[in-house]
């Protein structure tokens, strides 16, 4: 209840166990994710690396011996270092820092463009919810282009952490906007919750109106996404037709009735609209 309260959901790493009592968790709060070392036994957890204010991933782990990732969206920052730890936790001890990328590293990341990128807070109808704005570098020709990207899930998240994606796009001069709209994580339970029975209703709106905010420094306004963000995108293409200039979905869900039938993951149709009933009821986005 008090992770909930503080907007702190997490996973369990691949192999999570430091003995038989403690596991580590990846654990998501606000746009950030970070890990912590949890006794089940106590229910006493501690946050491994508090100072490193990145995103943090595990990589792989044996025991105690722990590889894990840092980043940032902007692998070029003089602030942030980005890279890999190999660390034992029962000693406290790294054992090895194995990569560490620096904007005064010059051989490979010479012919590259440093960018920005800042967190927007947005609030629709008493709901708040967030963004990820990301500008290019000083050198960029497509300013007034702005690329939205959706995540899936929607019970997922975008995060501060690097996308060779994003970054590759912020080097051929666009700008990216990352919606974490209600039902996202890291927003707290409340969010979670009203999603089910709301899909393609409060999402779609959350986006649209985070895109409003920003796109007035922009003459064009693109999307991309998969999966939920595939179906947040049908529907924003459908009911926004004149606003969106061009779209790229990846396996986006556009059938609900027959995603139940031929899905792996039924139970979430069932979870997200509530009631079976709904099923034959909803129409395809694209005719909405």
């Amino acid at each position: 209840k008090q992770w909930y309260q503080r907007r702190v959901r997490g996973w369990l790493s691949p192999a999570p166990w430091l003995d038989e009592e403690n596991v580590v968790m990846v654990c998501e709060e606000g746009t950030l994710t970070f890990l912590v070392k949890l006794n089940l036994s106590s229910g006493e957890r501690e946050y491994l690396y508090p100072e490193k204010r990145m995103c943090l991933d595990v990589v792989d782990q044996v025991g105690p011996k722990l590889l894990f990732s840092f980043s940032t969206l902007n692998p070029l920052s003089d602030v942030y270092k980005q890279g890999l730890s190999y660390v034992d936790l029962s000693t406290e001890v790294e054992l090895l820092n194995l990569i560490e990328v620096k904007s005064s590293t010059p051989t490979r990341l010479s012919g590259l463009q440093a960018c920005k990128h800042s967190v927007l807070p947005f609030t629709r109808e008493e709901r708040e919810y967030s963004g990820i704005l990301m500008r290019p570098g000083s050198g960029a020709t497509n300013l007034k282009t702005l690329v939205v990207s959706l995540h899936g899930g929607p019970h997922s998240i975008s995060t501060t952490a690097f996308r060779g994606d994003h970054f590759f796009l912020s080097q051929l001069g666009y700008s990216v906007l990352m919606v974490n709209y209600t039902g996202s994580l890291g927003l707290g339970k409340d969010s979670v919750h009203t999603i089910s029975g709301n899909i393609g209703d409060i999402d779609v709106k959350d986006v649209h109106h985070a895109v409003e905010e920003v796109a007035r420094d922009y003459q064009h306004v693109v999307l991309m996404g998969g999966s939920h963000g595939g179906f947040l995108i049908t529907h924003l293409i459908g009911q926004y037709p004149d606003f969106y200039k061009a779209a790229s979905i990846r396996n986006p869900i556009v059938n609900l009735a027959t995603f139940v039938g031929v899905s792996d993951m039924p139970d979430w149709a069932y979870l997200d609209l509530r009631s079976p009933l709904q099923l034959l009821q909803t129409p395809c986005p694209l005719h909405s």
